[in-house]
């Protein structure tokens, strides 16, 4: 099993606020900060069993009954907040400033389900050890739990509901490692039962979308209308594509002069045509891609693109130095000086690439999104 999930439940098991629920107390005598402990136990010991966690692993198998009904009454707390954030997705989406902080409306929400799911089955667990016998009537902390735990489903019922009508919109992370790491931490593969998050529903719901968008893909008459109301300006748009079972965002090759000279930072100021500037950035916003070229007839033999990389502050980021890197499929590797971190592409090479302008960095394949401008430019906050 993950050594780490046993690390954070050991530090969860240490919480004085967990201690101090190893006691009886009534419902009512929880307060916020001994629910909120006793939550994140139950979410820790929850994701470790799910896990297939074997005894000799954890300090405990089983949370005491008070804490169980404290975790409990935490997650019929929280419940109603997240089917509120479920019901505001589309509108937060819309409004998120970038594409890093929309998919984190989308991941947080379904760590939030997950989080519920470990933690109800952590007091399940609890639940079945007080269940009456022949010889045993139940007991009153079953009786309390049971009516808990009825709370806790009703309104999580809620939350699943709200959370599935907005699955097309959930589907974006099925182009993230967030769910293949959850299934490899999990080892879900090896379940007989899985939650609807885990069972391709979310993918389904992205072929669906990306089914429809195929259909209703403008015609030729369409991008007509489309340039001409661009009219002088010519701005490049981004497009949407489909590579290797992931859709990805990218310039269109057509940004691309036919034939061009390729300009760094240091000679843009001697160019006497006004440059196209092409900006990616990295899904954590911390970095940015930089392709800039002249659209005039190439006057050397030099046909390489350079394709220069920025850290928030515009200096060149040492820690990505010779991370291989793929512009439209074709691949380099960014080198490091004191001046600038870049990467070298051939010409002729990504002019005859089957993709658009996409760009991934890194071993991983990471797909960095178009960007309209650099850090640089963007309007910095007042200080007060």
């Amino acid at each position: 099993m993950d050594a780490e999930l046993v690390s954070e439940l050991a530090e969860a098991w240490a919480d004085p606020a967990v201690q101090g629920l190893e006691r009886p107390v009534s419902l009512e005598q929880f307060s916020g900060e001994s629910q909120a402990a006793a939550c994140f136990l139950a979410v820790r010991l929850g994701r470790c069993l799910l896990a297939g966690a074997k005894p000799s692993e954890l300090k405990s198998q089983r949370l005491p009954v008070p804490v169980a009904l404290a975790a409990a009454a935490r997650l019929a707390a929280l419940a109603p907040e997240w089917t509120e954030a479920a019901r505001r997705l589309g509108d937060d989406w819309d409004n998120a400033t970038d594409q890093f902080e929309a998919d984190n409306f989308c991941c947080n929400l379904l760590e939030a389900r997950m989080g519920a799911w470990a933690a109800t089955s952590a007091i399940e667990q609890v639940r079945e050890a007080l269940e009456p016998t022949d010889e045993t009537p139940a007991s009153a902390e079953l009786l309390t739990l049971d009516k808990a735990l009825d709370a806790v489903y009703e309104r999580l019922g809620e939350f699943d509901n709200v959370l599935y009508e907005q699955k097309e919109l959930l589907s974006v992370v099925i182009d993230l490692p967030f769910l293949d790491n959850w299934r490899d931490v999990l080892n879900v593969e090896k379940m007989e039962i899985v939650p609807w998050w885990f069972d391709g529903t979310l993918e389904a719901a992205a072929q669906a979308v990306w089914d429809k968008a195929i259909a209703t893909m403008p015609g030729p008459e369409d991008w007509e209308k489309v340039q001409r109301a661009l009219g002088k300006r010519g701005e490049p748009v981004p497009v949407t594509c489909r590579i290797a079972n992931r859709t990805i965002s990218a310039w269109p090759k057509e940004s691309l002069p036919k034939q061009s000279t390729m300009v760094s930072l240091a000679a843009a100021g001697r160019s006497t045509t006004r440059p196209t500037v092409l900006y990616w950035r990295s899904p954590d916003q911390q970095y940015e891609a930089r392709l800039e070229f002249s659209p005039t007839e190439r006057e050397s033999t030099e046909d390489m693109f350079r394709l220069e990389f920025a850290n928030r502050k515009g200096l060149p980021p040492a820690e990505l130095s010779e991370q291989p890197v793929r512009l439209a499929g074709v691949e380099a590797q960014i080198a490091i000086s004191e001046e600038s971190a870049a990467a070298l592409f051939s010409q002729d090479a990504v002019d005859q690439a089957d993709e658009d302008l996409t760009l991934t960095v890194g071993k991983d394949d990471v797909v960095w999104q178009p960007a309209g401008r650099s850090f640089l430019e963007e309007p910095r906050s007042s200080e007060t």
